[in-house]
């Protein structure tokens, strides 16, 4: 399912210029670590935002929302217009993206339901990044299952390590300012940070898992897969060297594109060689922060659980997901924990979740187009599969058989 990030620019006028900053915007744009870029600048001259618009390259302009002269928009070719205190109702005989700042459930629920608003946003839902005196106006327990399904963006305090989370209050989406300007690190990382982990949410229902130590089965394991509808894909050749490993990435990069999460298990040099877009580690292997000052900031790191103890400890708390199982007996691995089933998934995801583990989490192990209904209500995100699909006659049609269930 789509998830909607979003940018929005500082309020005030770039001291480098309009130029400077349109370069900034078309470089997010281009990234495609946002889907919309949010010009939000109270107070700046109309002048200032047409010189921004016009130095943003034309093809960009239909990415861009315009929270002030709205105006502009039309004669300009901007894609959408965002409601707020100062302006109250779109420009005359508007047709594109709409959207509306909303401070409160109630609001919310209001401009959702009207046909015309695309999307409202909801603020303050953490403490703000960007503002210091603006903090967290609601809980997302209070919010969640109340939220009008498809059209809320969470706004103020919001990071990629907290999508999880929000999808699972049932947000749409996030809208960040803070973190897009003002967060650690150089620029270019984080923007590679926040569309792997955009990617990340958006295809993490459904995880395929190689099942093969020959580069040409592997390959052709998950591009049957992506065939199927699969965008997420882990690389696992146990007996295999770190440069076979690397050069199998190389190839599902070419063969399966850049809208593929491809990663590699228990192989951190494997993933820094080919640039893959993380690693998969197990109880055992590489600390998650060693992993992380080989890998940099931005590739994703994920971790096993096999129980509650091993999903609390840091290394699990440091991941940007969890795998969690095994849920029921499989012939993929050798040496297997002990089975978990829906009561013993479930148990662990509730203390984890008690214990303030909100990562996401997908179920492993033997599972089936069946078990993906229990899976869920047991508090999992998704599932990895292997034997599943891999071992089918038909691996295109397993592959969708799983999707339909999620």
């Amino acid at each position: 399912m789509k998830w909607i990030s979003i940018a929005i620019t500082a309020p005030e006028a770039c001291a480098s210029g309009p130029e400077k900053e349109a370069g900034k915007i078309a470089e997010l744009l281009r990234s495609d670590a946002v889907e919309f870029v949010h010009i939000r600048k109270p107070g700046v001259p109309e002048q200032y935002l047409r010189d921004l618009i016009e130095s943003v390259p034309a093809d960009l302009h239909c990415r861009l929302t315009l929270h002030d002269h709205l105006n502009l928009a039309g004669p300009l070719g901007v894609g959408g217009v965002h409601l707020n205190s100062r302006y109250n109702a779109e420009p005359p005989q508007w047709n594109g993206r709409l959207s509306r700042s909303c401070h409160s459930l109630e609001e919310a629920c209001e401009w959702a339901a009207k046909p015309a608003i695309n999307y409202v946003t909801l603020s303050p839902v953490f403490d703000s990044i960007s503002k210091a005196e603006h903090h967290a106006a609601f809980t997302l327990a209070g919010l969640r299952g109340k939220l009008p399904k498809g059209k809320v963006i969470a706004l103020a305090g919001v990071a990629p390590d907290k999508f999880a989370l929000l999808r699972r209050t049932g947000f749409a989406g996030a809208a960040m300012l803070g973190y897009i300007w003002q967060g650690a690190g150089d620029f270019e990382e984080r923007l590679k940070a926040l569309r792997l982990r955009r990617m990340l949410i958006e295809n993490f229902p459904l995880l395929l898992v190689t099942g093969s130590d020959i580069p040409d089965e592997a390959v052709s394991q998950a591009c049957a897969a992506y065939r199927g509808g699969c965008r997420w894909f882990q690389l696992r050749m146990k007996n295999a060297d770190t440069a076979v490993r690397a050069e199998t990435l190389r190839r599902l990069r070419r063969e399966l594109g850049d809208d593929a999460l491809i990663m590699v298990d228990d192989d951190t040099e494997a993933a820094r060689l080919a640039g893959a877009d993380g690693v998969h580690l197990g109880v055992g292997d590489m600390p998650t922060a060693e992993a992380r000052r080989i890998l940099g900031p931005a590739p994703l790191i994920g971790r096993t659980a096999h129980n509650l103890q091993e999903a609390l400890i840091p290394d699990a708390r440091e991941a940007d997901y969890l795998g969690v199982g095994p849920y029921r007996f499989t012939r993929t691995k050798e040496k297997l924990a002990s089975l978990l089933g829906a009561e013993g998934l479930t148990a662990l995801l509730a203390g984890a979740k008690e214990a303030g583990m909100n990562l996401p989490v997908t179920a492993i192990g033997g599972i089936e187009p069946s078990d993906v209904k229990a899976v869920l209500d047991a508090g999992a995100d998704g599932v990895a599969v292997s034997g599943a699909i891999n071992r089918t006659d038909d691996p295109v049609q397993a592959t969708r058989a799983f999707l339909m269930q999620l």
